[in-house]
């Protein structure tokens, strides 16, 4: 059982890792060619909890879902 257990743990970071530096490609692609990215989540909707830089150029952090309203650029959650 342990064994199954370590090799199921194993995967799911494996595959968090991949899955992370796939996005982080779409996301640096868009960047690159100045379009605009609203939030660069993990995970799936809603959103637990995220940080971003506001208009007065202050990182704050958002927990829960909802509109960030004073952004001044990406979200990252």
């Amino acid at each position: 059982f342990k064994p199954m257990l370590l090799t199921i743990i194993t995967f799911l970071i494996v595959l968090s890792v991949l899955v992370f530096v796939h996005e982080l490609g779409h996301f640096l692609a868009a960047r690159r060619f100045g379009a605009a990215a609203d939030e660069f989540g993990l995970g799936f909707p809603p959103r637990l909890f995220g940080f971003y830089k506001s208009t007065s150029g202050k990182w704050k952090w958002k927990w829960g879902r909802g509109e960030v309203h004073d952004a001044a650029d990406t979200v990252y959650s």
